[in-house]
């Protein structure tokens, strides 16, 4: 099996929290319980809070036990991709399989936070190393704003969830907050978020701001300076995840394919994916060739110039 058969996989990535992290994808493109205006992989094309076996549980089995048993430098594995992984009904049974027979990797799940008051949901996922968990609203009217949930989903329900998940997981969480300006950036609003923020005491809170391309055009980077305010009022040190475990590079037997299953999920700078691969002319020939060939774009960001797939939503 080489790159280009894997459906479910896709990276490895390099991430300054987690060092380098292969992306699990559970979920159908695009298929998630919100529609967050900054979303690095489009709009929604698939509002759902359905709980099923959204990709088939053995075929992503086979997939991890190829590639973990090349003898891949990695750090972590991570829940990650086009949608939220907590719709996978086996999301329970693809961690233990993992912490079963490759236990020398951390197993981390980037999660939206919105089907926690589901107690099935929290059993699944509490095998889990560390949950990155997202909270960027304290206010219905803004998270209706700002994540635009599914019409069964409330605010209250997600706090509710967040609260009971805690009360039962014993690893690590971090709880990671997206600032888009003018949307919930007032001091109002950060006052609430951090109030409920203290009420669940993750091991640490992360800020985030426009970084890759994202769902609305408007929707704009936080400044440097007001960054670093809003890190100072919840007490976040910036540099606690500026580290990486590993630095050494990866070598992808099909450049093309790896690319391009990364940043269908993942807009990346051309800089990303040169440490992604391990490639950097392979990277330079294999960009031009697929912007020659139509299939993927370009956008300035802040921090550069990003690529993704013109199907990407």
């Amino acid at each position: 099996m080489n790159n280009e058969t894997y459906k479910y996989i896709f990276g490895p990535v390099t991430s300054r929290r987690l060092g380098i992290s292969l992306g699990i994808d559970l979920i159908p493109y695009k298929t998630c319980s919100l529609d967050c205006i900054y979303c690095e992989c489009g709009r929604t094309s698939d509002s759902t809070i359905e709980i099923k076996e959204h990709i088939p549980f053995e075929g992503l089995k086979d997939e991890l036990t190829t590639y973990l048993n090349s003898n891949i430098k990695l750090d972590a594995i991570t829940f990650a991709g086009s949608g939220e992984p907590t719709l996978h009904n086996r999301i329970g049974d693809v961690i233990a399989f993992l912490k079963e027979n490759y236990s020398e990797f951390k197993v981390v799940l980037l999660t939206n936070s919105t089907l926690f008051h589901h107690a099935y949901v929290r059993d699944r996922v509490i095998g889990a190393d560390t949950i990155i968990a997202s909270f960027d609203a304290a206010s219905e009217n803004v998270f209706k704003k700002l994540n635009r949930p599914h019409k069964d989903l409330t605010l209250f329900k997600m706090k509710e969830g967040l609260l009971k998940l805690r009360e039962e997981y014993q690893n690590e969480m971090i709880l990671e907050v997206f600032i888009v300006p003018g949307v919930n950036d007032s001091d109002d609003e950060l006052k609430k978020i951090k109030i409920f923020a203290d009420s669940l005491g993750p091991e640490s809170i992360q800020v985030n701001s426009m970084d890759r391309p994202g769902t609305c055009d408007w929707v704009k980077s936080v400044s440097k300076e007001r960054l670093k305010e809003i890190e100072t009022f919840f007490g976040i040190d910036s540099m606690k995840f500026n580290h990486l475990k590993s630095t050494k590079n990866i070598s992808c037997k099909d450049i093309i394919s790896e690319i391009l299953s990364t940043i269908r999920r993942r807009p990346c700078t051309k800089s990303d994916l040169k440490k992604m691969t391990g490639q950097n002319t392979g990277v330079e020939k294999a960009l031009e060739k697929l912007i020659s060939e139509d299939k993927i774009v370009l956008k300035k960001m802040p921090r550069g110039d990003f690529y993704y797939t013109k199907d990407r939503g």
